[in-house]
């Protein structure tokens, strides 16, 4: 690898091509379509996993990914928000069709973005990212009241992370297999970070399940710490040392958002 031709952190130039991709289609769409998270940890994690296992990994080349996956996290987050509140009165007739609107906008301009990864492997990253788009819509979907924090964090987070670290890995060139193995690891240190967050900010994500504290706390730790493993374990497939950081923001604790 050429050391250094990727920068640890790429969640400005993320934000900054959110933004523009927002303010060039402002004038169709509903109001409050703006990108509202305040980190970009997931398309962060899925340029690491790029750059972990190219052979001369350059930004640019996984930064359409990366928008694409905080697209439909984006997309997740607001369309949770609505069916958590799918029963108050509050929210008017007016406010539940622009909150579709704009996440229908946000979903579809998510696959529009991987039409923009190199050819050779844009079926891959498609595939990779229905898979956990479908696995996402079905858990949000579910009778929030009959899950557990686990279960919705694993079909949420978990399959964001894992899409992510998958799509990475794709536009990488990873075979199927081997790509198998990051997006393990994606998936259980998103599993991990969400569940750790989720008990910093008490947050519910929008849905209904009981959260047990020590039982969600433990289980962070444990995704955590699995997630260590698997990620020294991928040497030499992966130059480990660009996936740590996704670790130290981790650390560095949660945003006022959602996990």
């Amino acid at each position: 690898m050429v050391d250094g031709r990727v920068p640890t952190d790429h969640g400005a130039e993320i934000e900054r091509r959110l933004a523009a991709l927002v303010d060039a289609r402002d004038d169709h769409l509903p109001s409050r379509v703006s990108p509202v998270l305040d980190d970009r940890w997931y398309g962060e994690l899925l340029v690491r996993s790029y750059a972990s296992i190219a052979d001369e990994p350059t930004a640019e080349t996984a930064l359409s990914g990366a928008v694409a996956v905080e697209l439909l996290r984006e997309y997740c987050h607001r369309r949770g928000d609505l069916l958590g509140h799918i029963s108050d009165d509050d929210l008017g007739a007016g406010d539940r069709t622009a909150s579709l609107l704009a996440g229908d906008f946000l979903y579809s301009v998510a696959y529009s973005e991987l039409l923009a990864v190199d050819a050779d492997r844009c079926r891959d990253c498609v595939e990779t990212m229905l898979d956990a788009s479908q696995r996402i819509v079905e858990t949000v979907a579910d009778d929030a009241t009959a899950q557990s924090a686990r279960s919705v964090i694993e079909g949420t987070a978990g399959a964001l992370g894992g899409g992510a670290a998958a799509v990475g890995a794709a536009i990488g060139g990873l075979d199927d297999r081997s790509r198998d193995r990051l997006e393990a690891f994606g998936r259980t240190l998103a599993a991990g970070r969400a569940a750790r967050w989720t008990l910093a900010l008490d947050a519910d994500c929008g849905l209904a399940y009981h959260v047990d504290c020590h039982g969600l706390a433990r289980y962070a730790e444990e995704q955590l710490a699995l997630a260590d493993r698997q990620c020294r374990a991928l040497a030499p497939l992966a130059e480990t040392a660009r996936l740590r950081p996704s670790f130290e923001a981790i650390e560095d604790g949660p945003t006022p958002t959602r996990p």
